[in-house]
């Protein structure tokens, strides 16, 4: 649920649908810090966390982990990002967002910078966009910073088809494939995990034989009891391997 943590009515909703989604196989909810909508921001202006947000946050976190759930936490959006004072405060959200989760030992997450990072709405210069790269190490360099005895797996989504050994790629722990990037090859992939998104062709090789999983993406104003229908019929797939849990995948 992309909105899971906008309010405390969304969030309640959320945490309460968590149990039937587990149920189905879900293993995975995805959550986003800024959305397409105004209002949906969870940072300052100068790239602090907002407190009832990271609270929000902090606590679907805590349910996810008790219910041995992965939350995607998406940081920025494109209609979001004009808000930020500079791009200097985009990199300081970025690191805001992953010392907080060092803080409380959160490590059942992958981070992810942005999801459509193709779009021509972003600002600053088109920062997140030119910048992706260097945002994913802003947040890697955390977890040195702070002495973590693990990283955060990082996850790069497109819907274009990108050269199989392009940067972007080689900077992903997960890809997240969709819409034209579905035509990749990924025989050629050496190092990151493949995870397909709705709506793709699931009987495709050798993409389908690659993928740790589906991601489905709900509507940001979707009602929980949507997702758990969307989660039975998603049940039926049966994947080609288990994800592995992200521990797993930022292990030094």
């Amino acid at each position: 649920m992309e909105a899971a943590i906008a309010s405390e009515e969304r969030l309640a909703g959320t945490l309460e649908a968590l149990d039937e989604w587990s149920r189905h196989g879900v293993l995975l909810v995805s959550v986003a810090l800024q959305g397409p909508h105004e209002g949906h921001n969870a940072f300052q202006a100068e790239g602090a966390l907002k407190a009832e947000w990271e609270a929000r946050l902090d606590r679907l976190l805590a349910a996810a982990d008790q219910r041995e759930m992965i939350v995607k936490l998406v940081l920025f959006h494109e209609n979001q990002d004009q808000h930020f004072d500079s791009a200097e405060a985009l990199v300081a959200a970025a690191r805001n967002l992953t010392d907080a989760l060092i803080a409380r030992d959160r490590r059942n997450v992958i981070l992810s910078v942005a999801t459509h990072w193709n779009s021509r709405e972003w600002d600053h210069d088109a920062f997140v966009p030119q910048r992706l790269e260097h945002l994913a190490d802003v947040i890697r360099d955390r977890f040195q910073v702070k002495r973590c005895d693990y990283i955060l797996p990082l996850a790069i989504s497109t819907e274009v088809r990108l050269a199989e050994n392009s940067e972007l790629v080689k900077t992903a722990d997960v890809l997240e494939v969709h819409g034209d990037g579905a035509g990749m090859d990924t025989r050629k992939f050496e190092r990151p995990e493949i995870v397909l998104a709705e709506p793709v062709e699931l009987d495709v090789p050798p993409l389908a034989e690659r993928a740790a999983g589906l991601l489905y993406s709900a509507a940001p104003d979707a009602n929980p009891s949507d997702v758990t229908v969307a989660a039975e019929r998603i049940a039926q797939w049966v994947l080609a391997k288990p994800p592995r849990r992200p521990a797993d995948l930022g292990a030094k």
